[in-house]
């Protein structure tokens, strides 16, 4: 099993919690996201850093850079 970084670790947690205010939104209409940080510039901010730690998942699966036990 590979071992994650403190950044990999970080990058799951806010994909993990993106996709589950995907879901709300899908199910019931509810964002997550909106409802705490309200409307504005903070809530792009929110969504540049979910896909800014996609993209960083995403580099460390295809490169299969992780740090070794």
């Amino acid at each position: 099993m590979k071992k994650l970084s403190l950044l990999g670790w970080i990058c799951q947690i806010i994909v993990v919690v993106a996709g589950i205010d995907w879901g709300l939104i899908a199910l019931f209409k509810f964002d997550l996201v909106t409802k705490i940080f309200g409307t504005g510039d903070i809530v792009r901010i929110v969504y540049i850093v979910v896909g800014a730690a996609a993209i960083i998942l995403l580099i460390d699966l295809l490169t299969g850079k992780t740090k070794k036990a």
